[in-house]
């Protein structure tokens, strides 16, 4: 019996090495997860330095498991498009603003684009766990997986007229770039025009539009200060948000999941601190370039209580589709 032992073991240790190494040939030869990630900002500004700083750490610590390719500039997908695209699984994962094309799927996501609600990042940075609790769940309802938060920065209105008080916007026809930018400029006694990014500069040069709602530092790089005499704002501070495909998100294995989502919050850590420094820079040039107004406290106070009805009309529209009670939490701990 032992000499059959001695025999067999030597067999079964060849047997089980012969697995393992087909086990780490198969590893090692498995192709690696590829993510196409597609958005529409300029490469210039700092969310999009900062979304290839988050595809390069995610293949640096994933050692090459995912490789991570970045479309800007709307190469693959208009800002509206990116969501039916990440959706439907024609791209991996996208880049974009709440309050751009989620509105018409849920008017919650309106809150980011109403005009004082949220004035800079210092209303949200404090709390943004809380804020992703209560936002991150609605998108998965609709179909994606959020990542992670990306602050756009702050924005205001560039314009051929000066704008210091809400009855200024009066008969003014102004671009708005999102639902919640049409709702206000409407509310205002304005007129909302729907006019692709690539075409503010010229028109405004031309005069078809006597203002632009967008964000200083996008603003600065587009050099909307030739077109523009004034600049008014901040406004709002825009928040953007990146998101994956769910079943992309799911074939892949934990230990990837949770690379992605370290990088993740390091990356929306890093592009607040990045957008800030953005925003100053831009800040600093524009004030130099045309007359920039920047709204004291007590104008804010006033545009608030202008726009308090806008506010309590999305409130509805959120509850009416189901969002009330996130809408409420969101709404008082901005107000806070």
């Amino acid at each position: 019996m032992n000499k059959t032992k001695r025999l067999l073991f030597p067999v079964l240790v060849i047997f089980l090495m012969s697995l393992m190494t087909v086990s780490y040939g198969q590893q090692a030869s498995a192709a690696p997860i590829k993510l196409r990630y597609s958005s529409a900002l300029p490469p210039r500004h700092s969310v999009s330095l900062d979304q290839k700083w988050w595809g390069k750490e995610v293949e640096k610590r994933s050692n090459g498991r995912i490789v991570v390719e970045v479309y800007q500039a709307a190469e693959l997908y208009k800002h509206s498009e990116v969501p039916d695209a990440v959706i439907t699984g024609a791209v991996d994962m996208g880049l974009g603003s709440l309050g751009e094309a989620w509105p018409g799927r849920n008017p919650f996501f309106e809150v980011t684009q109403l005009w004082f609600l949220i004035r800079s990042s210092e209303q949200v940075e404090g709390d943004l766990d809380t804020v992703r609790n209560i936002v991150f769940p609605l998108f998965q309802k609709l179909g994606v997986k959020a990542l992670h938060f990306w602050a756009f920065g702050e924005g205001g209105i560039w314009s051929r007229r000066k704008v210091s008080s809400a009855a200024d916007v009066k008969g003014m026809r102004i671009r708005a770039p999102t639902q919640g930018d049409w709702v206000c400029i409407k509310a205002l006694g304005g007129t909302a025009a729907q006019i692709p990014a690539g075409e503010m500069y010229d028109a405004l040069t031309k005069g078809a539009i006597d203002g632009i709602r967008t964000g200083f530092e996008s603003g600065f790089n587009r050099k909307l200060y030739e077109p523009a005499k004034y600049l008014s704002g901040p406004t709002q501070f825009t928040l953007y948000f990146a998101f994956m495909n769910p079943k992309v998100w799911n074939e892949m294995p934990k230990d990837l999941q949770d690379i992605v989502m370290e990088v993740s919050r390091e990356t929306e850590a890093r592009n607040f601190e990045t957008s800030k420094k953005g925003d100053d820079r831009a800040k600093a040039k524009l004030k130099d370039l045309l007359d920039f107004h920047v709204f004291t406290t007590q104008e804010v106070g006033q545009w608030i209580s202008v726009m308090q009805p806008v506010y309590d009309a999305w409130m509805e529209k959120a509850t009416k589709a189901g969002s009330g009670a996130q809408a409420k939490q969101l709404y008082d701990l901005l107000k806070k």
